[in-house]
C-alpha cells in the first residue's frame, strides 16, 4: 500500500505548510476526481488530434490539423486546437 502525506497528516496542516488555501486544495481534488465537460471533451479531442498529427510526421501545425478535423465533421476552433497542441 502506498502511503501519502495526506494519509499521515491533516489536510489543514499540509495546506498551511505549502501556503495554499484549504478550499483551493479541495477544489483541485474535486476537479481531479470529477473533471468537467470541457476537460473530458479536450481528452477526446486530443486523441483525435494525434491521429491527424502523427501520420504527417509532426509537420502539420494547428491550422492544418484544424482543417483536417473540420473536414472530418468536428466543430472545433483553431485556437483550441493550437492550445491543445502546445
Amino acid at each position: 500500500m502506498i502511503n501519502t502525506l495526506s494519509d499521515r497528516f491533516p489536510a489543514a496542516w499540509l495546506c498551511r505548510q505549502l501556503g495554499v488555501a484549504r478550499s483551493g486544495y479541495y477544489a483541485w481534488r474535486q476537479r481531479q476526481q470529477h473533471p468537467g465537460r470541457r476537460a473530458r471533451e479536450n481528452t477526446v479531442l486530443t486523441a483525435q488530434l494525434q491521429t491527424v498529427f502523427e501520420p504527417h510526421r509532426g509537420f502539420y501545425g494547428a491550422p492544418r490539423v484544424h482543417q483536417e478535423l473540420r473536414a472530418a465533421g468536428l466543430d472545433v476552433g483553431r485556437h483550441r486546437i493550437a492550445r491543445l497542441m502546445r
